[in-house]
């Protein structure tokens, strides 16, 4: 598949995944097919998380369905094997935060690159980054894949305050949206990663040795007067180096799926 037939094809997929019924044989399809204009795209780790989906609804697919059977086959939900480094659980943290780090500068692709990877950490069943990952798609101007992350992301959620909230924003860039719609904005993904990053993003070492602690000050708290604010210290420990960051507890909860969203 040509890069330009697998972009203009992802609007028409994303519409299929958000009008059809969750438990329609069109569900695994439409993401396999979704995977195939991402990875010609190349996108992979947007790949990695439609053929997740697709997998996971395996059991929808049509004894007809011979070929994708065969595809979700090959399939493992196993992201070391298929990108050559590992993605602990930990990690999704500091993707977080790192994501955080280039929404702020105005790098939506960088930081849907970070989400992505937190998600792919996570396992996927994090409300809360699909959410995040809805809103870089939508500053890209990607307004079909932003309502499908959104209403996948309050597909996920406990809390009926977030779901409605989560499903607000997926009608609101339905409203947005254009008959245009690039499906994906090549060039700007392309000109965003030619840009340098921003200084004092969080640090993500691929390196297995080094893990996350999280640690709560003496007391539980530290912050702002007496002691309020709830500020936990996020350590980045390896023999040789230590850097420290400090985030809310707030942010904490909101890299993790819960909390308030904005």
């Amino acid at each position: 598949m040509e890069r330009g037939e697998a972009t203009a094809a992802i609007p028409l997929l994303c519409e299929i995944l958000i009008d059809s019924d969750l438990e329609s044989p069109f569900q695994p399809i439409v993401w396999i097919d979704l995977a195939r204009c991402l990875s010609a795209s190349g996108e992979r780790l947007l790949e990695f998380i439609a053929l997740r989906e697709g997998s996971r609804l395996r059991n929808l697919l049509g004894l007809s369905d011979q070929e994708e059977r065969e595809e979700l086959g090959r399939f493992v939900d196993d992201p070391e094997a298929v990108f050559g480094r590992l993605f602990p659980r930990d990690r999704r943290i500091r993707f977080g935060l790192r994501a955080q780090g280039y929404k702020k500068a105005g790098l939506p692709t960088q930081a849907l690159d970070c989400y992505t990877q937190g998600l792919i950490c996570q396992g996927g069943s994090s409300g809360g980054v699909w959410f995040q990952m809805g809103e870089c798609f939508a500053a890209l101007g990607e307004l079909w894949l932003a309502e499908l992350f959104f209403r996948k992301a309050a597909s996920l959620m406990l809390d009926i305050n977030l779901r409605e909230k989560f499903l607000g924003k997926a009608k609101a860039v339905r409203r947005e949206r254009r008959a245009n719609d690039p499906g994906l904005a090549i060039e700007r993904r392309r000109a965003d990663r030619t840009r340098s990053d921003p200084p004092d993003l969080c640090i993500v070492d691929p390196v297995e040795a080094r893990r996350i602690y999280l640690q709560i000050s003496p007391g539980g708290r530290t912050g702002g007067k007496g002691g309020a604010g709830g500020v936990l210290r996020v350590s980045l420990k390896n023999r040789n180096n230590i850097a420290c960051r400090a985030i809310s507890e707030r942010q904490l909860r909101s890299l993790n799926g819960e909390g308030d969203f904005h």
